[in-house]
């Protein structure tokens, strides 16, 4: 499974399904708030997740990346039905070098993706500054090593405005494997 896990976080980032995960007593950043006249509309989000899922279609490790923030977060819970057995793993990703570095790796092990569906649910906050999509997919990938996986994932993924460019802040997300 070394090579399984790498390749199921980025079909979950790509998704967007990847997320809030604030440590205790720990603030993840300091930003003034954005105060520009920009805005974030349902459509740019939708495109958003258009593009990194083409660019993970790829294996393009820059277009699934260049929407994170730099302090970007993401928390997944795998669990990984195999054989009848059921395994479970939470894997907290913190700033965007490590999920960089995390799908990088992720591509090495990854023959091909294919998103047999997929479907963004956008709501924008009222003063049109942040966001949360709701994204569910399945992904059907073919690692290079190791075995066929049937990838089904949902989660909320946060945008908000970030030195007036939209960028993904946050990403949670539960995927189920099947080996």
């Amino acid at each position: 499974l070394a090579g399984v896990l790498p390749a199921i976080l980025t079909v979950g980032l790509a998704c967007l399904t990847p997320a809030i995960a604030v440590e205790k007593n720990k603030q993840l950043f300091v930003e003034t708030p954005d105060r520009s006249d920009r805005t974030i509309g349902e459509e740019e989000i939708k495109q958003i997740f258009n593009d990194m899922m083409a660019a993970t279609e790829r294996k393009d490790v820059d277009g699934v990346t260049k929407y994170l923030a730099p302090f970007a977060i993401s928390v997944n819970t795998v669990r990984t039905l195999k054989a009848g057995n059921v395994s479970q793993e939470v894997v907290r990703l913190k700033r965007l070098e490590q999920q960089r570095s995390y799908i990088q790796q992720s591509f090495i092990n990854v023959d091909s993706y294919d998103f047999l569906y997929y479907d963004v649910k956008v709501r924008v906050s009222p003063d049109r500054k942040t966001a949360f999509a709701n994204v569910t997919s399945i992904v059907d990938t073919r690692t290079i090593k190791g075995p066929r996986l049937l990838i089904s994932s949902t989660g909320i993924t946060k945008f908000a405005l970030v030195k007036g460019e939209l960028k993904i802040i946050s990403d949670e997300a539960t995927t189920d494997v099947e080996i």
